[in-house]
């Protein structure tokens, strides 16, 4: 589906769906499932607009993972600084030199090196 025709959906969805248009006295039960509707519609949006989270959700991974979020923005961090070498700060203050990748020659290593100061 195009920009122009997912926007027009959530647009549709949201409107239906508003917790303000499905309030009544005696009917709460009709406003939590409006309540919860509407949350999703609004992810769905946020997932369906954005390109990188588009095609992430396409390939079938699952993008309300917490650890999929801390993964992408450590992807797109090493893509901006443009190098492949991360400096985090490890467990109990310790830091942690990484890199990826493995050694040339011989046999890969499986995972990043660490390096403890």
């Amino acid at each position: 589906a195009s920009k122009r025709e997912i926007k027009k959906a959530y647009h549709a969805a949201a409107k239906r769906w508003h917790p303000d248009k499905n309030r009544a006295e005696g009917q709460e039960a009709r406003l939590e499932k409006a309540e919860r509707n509407f949350k999703l519609i609004a992810r769905a949006y946020e997932v369906l607009s954005d390109p990188d989270t588009r095609a992430a959700y396409d390939r079938g991974e699952n993008v309300d993972d917490p650890k999929w979020a801390q993964r992408q923005s450590a992807q797109q961090e090493a893509q901006r600084r443009g190098g492949n070498v991360r400096f985090n700060a490890g467990p109990q203050g310790q830091q942690q030199f990484q890199r990826k990748g493995g050694r040339g020659g011989g046999g890969q290593r499986r995972g990043p090196r660490t390096f403890h100061f």
